[in-house]
């Protein structure tokens, strides 16, 4: 539409040479005729400015559309990424606390005496 519009505006730019140079003709008749296909050279080149124009806003609505959509896209996309995260950091975290609270229950001199009276084999040395 931008190479329909700027061949109007030219055409109409002719137009408007030939009745300005045509001007001192003393032929009314071919005057009239220059002067009409001025007039139509100017709603022709009117014409294109609006559809050129029209286009041009659609063509915008469109780039901001698909912008938005890029971003909806994209904000989900993280969004979920970082749900997943955040439920790993919650499911680590729960077995963390698992092993402090076994922690907690540890008494290292009872331990050892278990383990001693589990494994050791008599009472008197051998």
């Amino acid at each position: 539409s931008k190479k329909t519009y700027d061949q109007k505006c030219r055409d109409k730019e002719e137009a408007d040479q030939n009745v300005n140079r045509n001007t001192n003709t003393s032929n009314t008749k071919h005057i009239e005729k220059l002067f009409s296909k001025a007039q139509q050279a100017k709603q022709n080149a009117e014409e294109a400015d609006r559809l050129y124009q029209q286009n041009v806003t659609m063509v915008g609505k469109m780039f901001e559309k698909q912008s938005m959509e890029r971003i909806n896209f994209l904000r989900n996309t993280v969004w979920s990424h970082l749900n997943l995260l955040s439920q790993q950091c919650v499911t680590s975290d729960e077995l963390y606390e698992e092993v402090r609270k076994s922690f907690e229950q540890c008494d290292v001199q009872e331990d050892i005496e278990h383990f001693v009276n589990l494994r050791r084999i008599d009472d008197k040395p051998p």
